[in-house]
Order: structure tokens, then C-alpha cells, then sequence
């Protein structure tokens, strides 16, 4: 029952921290409550259309340096593609898929904006 966990001991129902001389008693689902992280603002635009948009996790692209894995948090960038797939991992826990030929993104504040000439996105899913 009692291990311990960042100076703090659980009692099989709470955890018990602070100092010994004046414990504080929290229950278990405080403690083990998670913190959402930020969230990434998406926008894929082909020269024609928007192609999706939304709140996603995580975004994949390909640049002339390499594979772009962007989070939330990421710094300010703005960025060349060449052909390839984006993925877009929504936060309702989709993965979407488009295949573009080219073009560029724009990273600032949590706002990923992804703009390219043609974009096959009959793997997306609305």
C-alpha cells in the first residue's frame, strides 16, 4: 500500500504530502489529474481551396532538410516543402494524410499554415 511518490506517501485512497508535522491529504484523482497540453491551430490550402482545418497534436512534412515534426510550442518558422505527404494528427485522434507537390509553412504562435500549389487529399477524412 504505501509507496511513495515525490516525497509523498499513499494510503491505498489518498496521497499524503507536505512536511510530517502538518500533512496535507489529497485524493487520488487531484494528484493524478493531466494538464492538456496546447494545441496547434491547422491550416492545409491549395491554390484553389482550404483543405482542412483544425486543432491537431502534431503535424509531419517534408522539407529540403528533412522530415518537420511539429508540437505545440514549436519556435517561428517559415519553411520550403517539397513533394511528399503531411500528416495532420488531429486531437480528436485522426491521422490525416494529404500528398502535396510543393509549397511552404508558416509556424508562429501555435498556428501551422500549410500552403502548396496541388494537394491530393482523398486520404483525408472530415
Amino acid at each position: 500500500m504505501g509507496g511513495t511518490r515525490s516525497g509523498a506517501r499513499f494510503d491505498g485512497r489518498t496521497w499524503v504530502t507536505g512536511h510530517p508535522a502538518s500533512p496535507v491529504r489529497l485524493p487520488v484523482h487531484v494528484l493524478e489529474r493531466r494538464i492538456p497540453l496546447s494545441q496547434l491551430q491547422v491550416e492545409l490550402v491549395a491554390a484553389d481551396r482550404k483543405v482542412w482545418a483544425g486543432q491537431a497534436t502534431q503535424v509531419s512534412a517534408r522539407t529540403g532538410e528533412g522530415e518537420l515534426g511539429i508540437l505545440p510550442g514549436h519556435t517561428p518558422l517559415l519553411g520550403i516543402l517539397i513533394s511528399g505527404e503531411v500528416r495532420i494528427a488531429s486531437t480528436s485522434g485522426q491521422t490525416h494524410t494529404a500528398t502535396i507537390d510543393s509549397g511552404f509553412l508558416s509556424i508562429e504562435h501555435d498556428r501551422v499554415t500549410i500552403v502548396a500549389e496541388a494537394v491530393d487529399a482523398s486520404q483525408i477524412r472530415a
